[in-house]
């Protein structure tokens, strides 16, 4: 048993100094990093160092004699990356740095990027708004989280090309509207909303100029162009309102004799027309002379030119007693006898009756011609 530990310790013995012969002949004579370093926020990475030897050595002879000598780690930028005295480093942000280590005699130095990654957790995007005729195009706006990310690599896209399209990093107006804008980075996703208008380029009067009285109204027909406009509305106003007044719907009111103008344009004041408006005064109406009412009488018919009066019609009188027997005339003493034809006149008493107020003489229709018109006398 003693013997064999006895060749177990002389063989160890014999190893480590041949190991350390053999370090001890080898001298160091560069020392190398590799072409990049890449870690992640809060992680760690070997710097993974070689050397070279002016002696021909296997990599763990480099490395002893290596370790014979002292070196110093350094970062560019310590908020990003930070390397131990035995070349371990650590992420911090992400962000590009430099790793050097170098021999503490100065002679041997190296160095080499390191890359600090953040991995991507978010994308906001923000809505654009664009104006033809206006601002229609605008930089696409986006914050990436965490902000120190180094996955930059986005990509957009836009839904609807009838409504806009990319140019770059920038977003074109095409026609009204609205459509989304997809931003992708690997898995992830963000879309915002893009809105196109119109904005007017004209505003245009059916009539320039016109001319009111005092108390009348007109509507000021204005229209803005051009016809795919989404404007629609216009601010109204008058520079003088003693002459006239408007409202919001460019009706114009008369209020006093003179010339004023009308102006229209839009909320940011960015278009104006105007409308000249001469208002004239009422035209006063002359009163009406007083006259005295005047009667002219009818005109006397003329003597030559006899008027006719249908006599009304009779009321119905109630059947007449039969006439008397014409009596026998006395003769009057010492007289001739006359006729009694005499006493009427020379007519026929068979054609006449008397009224029993004996006051009318009515002609007796049973002897006049069918021709004849009735006849009313009145007796004085």
């Amino acid at each position: 048993m003693i013997r064999a530990k006895s060749r177990v310790l002389g063989m160890g013995l014999v190893l480590a100094l041949t190991m350390g012969l053999t370090a001890c002949g080898i001298t160091v004579t560069a020392v190398h990093l590799p072409e990049e370093i890449q870690v992640t926020v809060g992680a760690t990475a070997e710097t993974a160092a070689t050397y070279e030897t002016k002696q021909e050595a296997d990599p763990a002879a480099q490395k002893a004699a290596a370790d014979k000598i002292t070196w110093n780690w350094e970062t560019g930028d310590d908020s990003i990356a930070m390397v131990d005295e035995n070349g371990v480093l650590t992420g911090i942000k992400g962000g590009n740095t430099i790793v050097t280590v170098t021999s503490a005699d100065g002679k041997f130095s190296a160095s080499c990027p390191a890359t600090v990654s953040q991995p991507l957790q978010g994308i906001a995007l923000t809505n654009l708004d664009l104006v033809i005729n206006r601002t229609d195009n605008a930089e696409i706006e986006y914050t990436l989280t965490p902000a120190d990310t180094t996955e930059t690599d986005i990509t957009f896209a836009v839904d609807d090309p009838s409504v806009a399209k990319l140019n770059g990093n920038k977003v074109v107006a095409v026609g009204n509207g609205t459509t989304t804008l997809t931003a992708t980075c690997g898995k992830v996703k963000a879309t915002a909303k893009i809105t196109v208008e119109t904005a007017p380029t004209e505003i245009q009067f059916d009539s320039t100029k016109g001319t009111l009285t005092v108390g009348n109204t007109h509507t000021v027909k204005a229209t803005l162009l051009p016809e795919t406009t989404t404007d629609t509305e216009l601010v109204w106003s008058v520079c003088n309102e003693s002459i006239a007044t408007v409202d919001a719907h460019g009706t114009v009111t008369a209020q006093g004799p003179g010339s004023c103008v009308i102006t229209a344009a839009t909320p940011d004041g960015a278009l104006k027309a105007t409308y000249e408006l001469t208002v004239q005064a009422k035209q006063s109406t002359p009163a009406a002379a007083a006259t005295t009412p005047s009667y002219t009488a009818p005109s006397a018919p003329s003597a030559s030119t006899p008027t006719y009066v249908p006599a009304p019609a009779p009321a119905p009188a109630p059947d007449p007693a039969p006439a008397p027997a014409p009596a026998e005339p006395s003769q009057p003493s010492g007289g001739d006898s006359g006729s009694s034809n005499d006493q009427l006149g020379g007519l026929n008493p068979n054609d006449y009756w008397v009224s029993p107020d004996q006051t009318d003489w009515t002609q007796d229709d049973s002897n006049a011609s069918k021709d004849s018109d009735t006849c009313i006398m009145n007796c004085e």
